[in-house]
């Protein structure tokens, strides 16, 4: 058997095998981040709710991606940093930023 960049796990003789994947992000804060940002959108312009819908779409996207792009998130993260909110509105992208910040290191 070959693997590349995968895993594999194999059971014999009646085994059972509980495998755990862990990929770096804890997907109900990420959830709870987004929902918090997007809550947040409400006084936006209809232009900028749209950049704010997209951005998250990529955010979501790439960070449960096996191979997150991180330039996508570092653009997504750059729309949601231009856009002029209120402070609610920013503090929910901040929060959301320093949540995903580890993965852009």
């Amino acid at each position: 058997m070959t693997v590349q960049n995968g895993q594999a796990i194999i059971a014999n003789d009646n085994s059972t095998v509980t495998a755990t994947t862990h990929i770096g992000v804890n997907a109900n804060e990420l959830e709870r981040l987004i929902a918090a940002v997007r809550t947040k959108m409400d006084t936006l312009t209809h232009t900028d709710k749209e950049t704010v819908s997209e951005s998250l779409e990529v955010i979501e996207a790439e960070i449960v991606s096996e191979k997150p792009k991180k330039s996508m998130i570092k653009t997504a993260i750059t729309s949601l940093q231009a856009i002029k909110g209120v402070a609610e509105f920013g503090a929910a992208v901040s929060a959301l930023i320093q949540f995903i910040g580890h993965m852009l290191s």
